[in-house]
């Protein structure tokens, strides 16, 4: 199936399960938050397929028209919200978590959040 123009591929991250052998990957888009919110009224900032039924699974969507240096910080939180309910946890007890490790995230130093973004095994394109 062919890539809409409005969504584009920036990465891949693996995850693994606890106590599991499985590594799933999932895939990250930038898409432009304008177009998905015409169809998707509730999608800000970023998505993640627990969390919407219109994102195919193992899609992380950043919404590219905020600004690029709010771009990890959005990916941190996808990525937990994400991890937490596929270990499974409800939307509503994983959101939280998730909102948490972003704000630490974004007290970090540039630094220190590149080497928080080290310790996630994700793939460049």
């Amino acid at each position: 199936m062919k890539t809409p123009k409005w969504k584009t591929f920036y990465r891949d991250i693996k995850i693994g399960i606890p106590t599991t052998t499985v590594v799933v990957t999932l895939k990250v888009f930038i898409v432009d938050g304008g177009v998905v919110k015409l169809e998707n009224p509730p999608f800000c900032e970023g998505g993640n397929f627990k969390r919407y039924s219109f994102i195919p699974d193992g899609e992380i969507w950043i919404d590219g028209n905020i600004f690029k240096s709010q771009w990890n910080a959005i990916l941190v939180h996808e990525l937990h919200e994400a991890a937490w309910m596929l270990f499974g946890y409800q939307y509503s007890e994983a959101h939280p978590i998730a909102e948490i490790i972003e704000t630490m995230f974004r007290q970090l130093s540039p630094t220190k959040q590149q080497a928080f973004l080290d310790k996630i095994h994700y793939e460049d394109v």
